[in-house]
């Protein structure tokens, strides 16, 4: 695929990306919604309950950036399969969601996850015992920590949207990469709560963390070039 190609195709991805954003805090609330009706048989009008619901729609500042970030990410990946750069600019829009909402969308994760069987499947059908085995390590992972955290602190210590965001991504790497990966995000993590500390000297109240796997993504998505 030429590079030209690639740019047109994730500036036109940037582009629906904005435009889901926009609608993703009314998908949720839709959702929601029908599920709290299926339960209650309630007559309460899907307009009413949008009005009481926490989850109202934000403005995210820094959207537009993907116009610059995409392109950038495809010009960095330009030597690797176009697969990573489309997976890499989910993350981003992911992680900026995960910043402003502390949610996630499990279509998204989907599209990550089909999208990295493809690439194993099509391109790289040596490696996927490997990618098996990651698959098989990231799920007992998180359902380890899961239930640790239950067991110990009565509350999940990584959330829903990360852990399937971890399974997602774990047929791209070895078992290996997928331990970096786990190691650069909880460090990177550590660092900005230590960092939040000192400059406003108080603990940062929830951490969003699919921003921190981004980062440790894109980094072991360097380390192939």
């Amino acid at each position: 695929m030429t590079i030209l190609y690639s740019l047109l195709i994730i500036l036109g991805l940037a582009y629906w990306l904005e435009k889901e954003s926009k609608k993703f805090p009314f998908k949720i609330n839709k959702q929601v919604f029908q599920e709290y009706q299926s339960l209650t048989n309630g007559n309460t009008l899907f307009y009413s309950f949008l009005k009481q619901s926490q989850l109202q729609y934000k403005e995210i500042k820094w959207i537009k950036l993907l116009y610059i970030t995409f392109p950038l990410i495809t010009f960095v990946l330009s030597e690797q399969h176009f697969i990573f750069t489309f997976i890499l600019a989910i993350l981003i829009y992911l992680s900026l969601l995960d910043y402003a909402y502390y949610l996630t969308d499990i279509k998204y994760i989907i599209a990550i996850f089909i999208s990295g069987l493809i690439y194993i499947i099509f391109y790289q059908k040596y490696l996927t015992e490997q990618s098996l085995f990651s698959l098989f390590f990231s799920v007992v992972f998180c359902l380890a920590i899961s239930k640790f955290g239950l067991f110990f602190y009565k509350k999940e210590m990584l959330g829903l949207g990360d852990s399937l965001l971890i399974i997602a991504l774990s047929p791209l790497f070895t078992l290996h990469q997928l331990l970096q990966l786990l190691l650069y995000a909880s460090l990177s993590g550590l660092l900005f709560v230590i960092s939040y500390f000192v400059i406003k000297k108080k603990i940062i109240p929830r951490l969003p963390f699919i921003p921190f796997i981004c980062l440790s993504t894109f980094i072991l998505f360097i380390d192939r070039i």
